[in-house]
């Protein structure tokens, strides 16, 4: 068995920038996993199995699958990502 090394991921995976202005988008996005704006500094909040997160204006939501959601920078993401479509 491999412990260490190099993995590629082998599909594409949809992502939506949260803008600030643009959370019912990011919510319908999200679902089904529960989310909500917070009354301080415009934040979305989002429960899934492993925990809850924030997403802050600009960064960036990753859908893995339908229980699993990565949260990027910009620069984190154009780092690890190429758009495709």
């Amino acid at each position: 068995m491999i412990v260490s090394g190099q993995a590629q991921r082998k599909k594409r995976e949809p992502f939506i920038i949260f803008t600030g202005d643009n959370q019912d988008d990011v919510q319908k996005f999200l679902q089904p996993l529960v989310s909500h704006l917070t009354k301080k500094k415009h934040k979305l909040q989002v429960v899934t199995p492993q925990g809850a997160l924030s997403v802050s204006p600009q960064e960036i939501v990753v859908k893995e699958n339908k229980q699993r959601i990565a949260v990027f920078s910009q620069r984190e993401f154009e780092q690890l990502f190429v758009i495709v479509d």
